[in-house]
């Protein structure tokens, strides 16, 4: 599918190739059909004396026309820009100007294979499940792409996650916290913590525990249609619950209530209703990127 109404969203922190920018605004307004840009992003770049060009629509709201959204930043730039997007299935596309990049596609100096594929529609499109967070006081966009976190404030010594799975008790994860991750979160904050690396267009979860209080404790792996549900006790009267490292506060129930108190769940994890794309580039393949990116298999 040829995609030539592009919507930009980016950092607003460019510490890179400044010029290498100015280049890829002119390139998209010179070869696509209109080009959207977010007003953010616009006013960093004029700050630092990049040329936006005339026919470049400065926007606060994801236009619906937009055929694809173009992050330019790392992966924590690529996570807001999903939330720019919002359920409105855009595919997304990363040009890396940041660290490791594992979502993005493309480094900046590759644009020009980027508008040629827009332009002649070789681009690989892959769907990846997304978590919906319920219970918790989230002001704004109750969704993750990589994973939600429960984990102990810096006065806890310990968080406990009693925890069902459609219903069925499994554990209390006694420790630093927990994690619940999708697929595409695997090589996320669940792997640092030791889980699985899964391939990221399996419409699964993963529970891992960080830090476990118990050798017998170890990561999990659920269906994408699993309910995830968890009543959460610390001595600190609030615990952290981040989506995608974007943090909000919980209320701890007591501890010493474990005992006696019935189970109703603070927290309500699990698919969301509508799915992230991805657009990804010919040729690119999940071995490839845990190869290139994770340095895979290297003595």
């Amino acid at each position: 599918m040829i995609m030539d109404t592009v919507a930009i969203y980016g950092s607003r922190c460019h510490n890179g190739d400044i010029g290498g920018l100015g280049r890829f605004l002119r390139l998209l307004e010179e070869r696509m059909s209109h080009v959207f840009i977010h007003s953010n992003l616009a006013g960093t770049l004029a700050g630092l004396g990049v040329d936006i060009p005339d026919g470049m629509e400065v926007v606060d709201d994801f236009p619906p026309e937009a055929r694809v959204a173009v992050s330019i930043g790392g992966d924590g730039t690529f996570l807001r820009t999903v939330q720019w997007v919002g359920a409105a299935g855009t595919p997304v596309v990363g040009v890396n100007t940041g660290h490791l990049g594992f979502l993005s596609t493309f480094s900046l100096a590759e644009t020009d294979r980027l508008v040629e594929m827009l332009l002649d529609g070789s681009g690989r499109v892959e769907t990846r499940m997304m978590l919906r967070v319920e219970g918790c006081d989230i002001p704004t966009w109750p969704f993750a792409v990589n994973d939600v976190a429960v984990v102990k404030s810096m006065s806890t010594n310990m968080v406990t996650a009693r925890t069902f799975v459609d219903g069925n008790f499994i554990a209390d994860y006694m420790g630093d916290g927990t994690v619940v991750a999708t697929a595409t979160g695997s090589t996320a904050y669940s792997l640092s913590v030791g889980g699985p690396i899964l391939e990221p267009t399996m419409q699964s979860m993963v529970i891992s525990p960080v830090a476990p209080h118990s050798l017998t404790m170890r990561p999990l792996v659920l269906g994408g249609s699993s309910r995830v549900e968890m009543q959460i006790f610390c001595r600190a009267e609030e615990c952290s619950v981040a989506l995608d490292g974007r943090f909000f506060t919980l209320r701890c129930r007591d501890p010493r209530e474990k005992k006696t108190v019935a189970f109703e769940p603070d927290l309500v994890i699990s698919a969301a209703p509508f799915s992230l794309s991805v657009l990804r580039r010919p040729g690119s393949d999940f071995a490839s990127i845990i190869r290139d990116k994770l340095l895979w298999g290297r003595r």
